[in-house]
């Protein structure tokens, strides 16, 4: 790589094998399903390295980027939800509020009893818990996350090299792509257990869907961003945060709709095809396509 620092060139190709064997380790099926998802990221950074192979330092900017946001800013983001989430649920759930965290953690349901499934659905189905979705997936995700992402882009520019307005929007994408990456190796690996039809629709649901929603607000947040001062707090992360939490919202709405306390995968095809309608509709409304 031209101009490319040797840590750099050292780390960019050894980093990707060494998290392929470290899955391998935890999970065989984990590592194959993780390797598109990781060949997404090398895409898109052999993709701006080639556009201008002479600007190494831009390039660094985007690969060490990428690796912040994959490591620091994940392991900021779950601190901050982690910490959050018990006192919104104690607020809300009271003294159910021990059951309510367990079972919106729970990532596999196939061995619960017909009577724990009963009880799931009358849990998912109070109004306690939608007030509850709304809170965590507005405020707990989207509004962390987009603040995660925006901290990625400001970062960058403040020690790396970002000037054009093209570079503005790579950044955008590589602080993205950090943390999406390590999300949807996380799903993967919860969803381990299920079908291999349910693991393969997961796998293009995150690739195809996920992390195209993911880089889409990035973007809103890199336009705002480049505008400075002409643009506030609230103007800046307004966007973003309601296209983020409207996409969680509708996902964990259509999950309880079908009896889930968290997110459970439907499986009838008509909440798969509201799976894929509200994926599809958040998108084209971040591209301006649709409102």
């Amino acid at each position: 790589m031209t101009n490319v620092s040797a840590t750099t060139t050292i780390l960019s190709w050894n980093l990707p094998p060494t998290i392929l064997v470290l899955l391998g380790l935890a999970s065989p099926l984990t590592m194959l399903l993780s390797a598109p998802v990781l060949a997404i990221s090398i895409a898109f950074l052999r993709y701006c390295y080639l556009r201008d192979p002479t600007n190494a330092a831009h390039f660094e900017t985007l690969f060490y980027t990428l690796l912040a946001t994959g490591t620091i800013g994940v392991a900021g983001v779950s601190t901050i939800q982690g910490t959050l989430l018990k006192p919104i649920a104690n607020l809300l759930f009271g003294s159910q509020a021990t059951e309510y965290f367990t079972e919106f953690t729970r990532s596999n349901i196939n061995d619960l009893s017909d009577v724990d499934k009963k009880r799931r659905k009358q849990m998912a189905w109070s109004w306690r818990y939608i007030a509850f979705l709304f809170l965590f997936t507005f405020g707990l995700a989207a509004l962390s996350e987009e603040v995660l992402k925006y901290s990625g882009i400001v970062t960058a520019r403040r020690f790396g090299s970002v000037e054009t307005g093209r570079e503005y929007l790579q950044t955008a994408i590589a602080a993205t792509l950090g943390f999406s990456t390590v999300e949807n190796i996380a799903f993967l690996y919860a969803g381990r257990h299920d079908s291999a039809a349910m693991l393969a629709l997961t796998t293009v649901e995150r690739i195809v869907l996920g992390m195209p929603g993911h880089a889409l607000s990035g973007c809103l947040l890199a336009l705002g961003v480049m505008r400075g001062g002409e643009v506030g707090w609230v103007q800046l992360f307004f966007s973003p945060v309601v296209y983020h939490g409207l996409w969680d919202f509708s996902l964990f709405s259509i999950s309880a709709a079908n009896g889930n306390v968290g997110w459970v995968h439907p499986k009838d095809v008509g909440s798969g095809m509201a799976v894929l309608g509200v994926a599809v509709r958040s998108e084209m409304g971040s591209l301006g396509v649709v409102w």
